[in-house]
C-alpha cells in the first residue's frame, strides 16, 4: 500500500519533527505570556522574551533556539537561580488525640511613659522624645 522507505519516509519524519518543534515553540510562547513579570530573572525581560518568540516564529529557524533558551533560563526552575522560589517542606500533621502546643507567652514590655518636657507618649526603649527631642534619661 504505502512505501515508507526512501524519500516518503524521510518526508514524514521531517514533517513530524517540524510539527513537534512548532508545538514546543507555541507552548513556550503561551507560558511567556501567562507568566507574571516577577517570575522572570528581571521583570522587564518578559517583553523581550515575547518579542523573541514572535520574531522567531516569523522567521522559522531561530524560534526553536529561543524556545530552548527560554525553557532552560526561565521555565525550568534551577537550584542555583536566585529568582526561583525554594519550596519549604510541608509541616507534619498533628498527632491524633494530641492538641498542638500553645505558643509561648509574650513578656509585656515596659509601659509607655510620657515625656517630662512636652508630655508626649514615649515609645518603649526610646532614648529621646519623638516630639521635642528631649533625652528620656
Amino acid at each position: 500500500m504505502f512505501n515508507l522507505g526512501g524519500f516518503e519516509g524521510l518526508f514524514i519524519v521531517v514533517v513530524l519533527l517540524a510539527l513537534a518543534t512548532l508545538a514546543f515553540d507555541i507552548w513556550m510562547l503561551v507560558d511567556a505570556i501567562q507568566r507574571p513579570p516577577e517570575r522572570y530573572p528581571a521583570p522587564e525581560q518578559k517583553t523581550w522574551w515575547i518579542v523573541g518568540f514572535v520574531v522567531g516564529l516569523g522567521t522559522g529557524l531561530p524560534a526553536i533556539a529561543v524556545a530552548i533558551a527560554y525553557y532552560l533560563i526561565v521555565r525550568k526552575p534551577g537550584a542555583n537561580a536566585p529568582y526561583a522560589t525554594p519550596k519549604s517542606p510541608p509541616s507534619p500533621p498533628p498527632s491524633p488525640g494530641r492538641e498542638p502546643a500553645p505558643p509561648p507567652p509574650v513578656a509585656p514590655g515596659p509601659p509607655l511613659q510620657n515625656c517630662r518636657n512636652c508630655g508626649a507618649k514615649l515609645a518603649a526603649g526610646a532614648r529621646f522624645c519623638h516630639s521635642c527631642g528631649t533625652p528620656t534619661s
